[in-house]
């Protein structure tokens, strides 16, 4: 009804999925580090110009904000345990890729020892029309993250499956953590998968950014 098609990044807490964003946008525009993200949804779409609008669960109206802040809201080390009570933030950006009316959505990762990143991220899973689901080569398909997959198909029928950091493992290594994680979905999780993407995202942020 409204024109816009919801596409979520979501998984396990430090699988990646800024930086993946980052990666598609071709700009480190997210932020990333070791720490966990707040409880806060940060929506990119499209917009002519540049703007950051950060929408708190009290406040009257959004508030318009230069985009060098983004990290006070969204971070752990800026926005700790979400005391600033933000509840959406939306990043505006002339990126082709958000032309046509998509919402572009990273959402917080589960399973860390911040439950309502976890909370939030499930509240929100009935807002998607699709998610890209992200797991690592490190610990493919945790049990957290099996129990949340049990949950996203109750809400979202259409999951494309990501194993970043596959440039961390040999050539020969690769196929059989596809195979594992391929296994593992159908098997607790009674999803079959017609196709998985194994991506680097780290080396395609900076092919992307230096134009390789």
């Amino acid at each position: 009804a409204e024109d816009w098609f919801t596409l979520a990044v979501v998984g396990q807490f430090k699988r990646g999925k800024s930086s993946l964003m980052n990666a598609i946008i071709g700009r480190e525009i997210l932020p990333t580090g070791v720490l966990p993200l707040t409880s806060a949804i940060t929506v990119l779409r499209y917009g002519p110009k540049e703007r950051l609008i950060v929408d708190k669960e009290n406040a009257l109206y959004p508030s318009e904000l230069p985009i060098a802040e983004l990290p006070g809201y969204v971070t752990e080390k800026g926005n700790p345990r979400n005391e600033k009570k933000v509840k959406t933030v939306y990043l505006e950006l002339p990126v082709p890729f958000l032309r046509y009316g998509l919402e572009f959505v990273d959402t917080p990762g589960v399973g860390s020892a911040i439950a309502a990143n976890t909370t939030t991220t499930y509240n929100f899973l009935p807002s998607c029309d699709a998610v890209l689901f992200v797991t690592s080569v490190d610990t493919p398909m945790t049990t957290v993250e099996l129990e949340f997959l049990n949950t996203i198909k109750e809400y979202v029928h259409k999951i494309f499956f990501i194993v970043n950091k596959i440039d961390l493992v040999a050539d020969n290594e690769r196929k059989e953590i596809l195979e594992f994680v391929t296994q593992t979905v159908q098997s607790n999780a009674g999803i079959s998968i017609d196709r998985i993407f194994p991506v680097s995202c780290q080396t395609a942020l900076a092919a992307g950014t230096s134009g390789n």
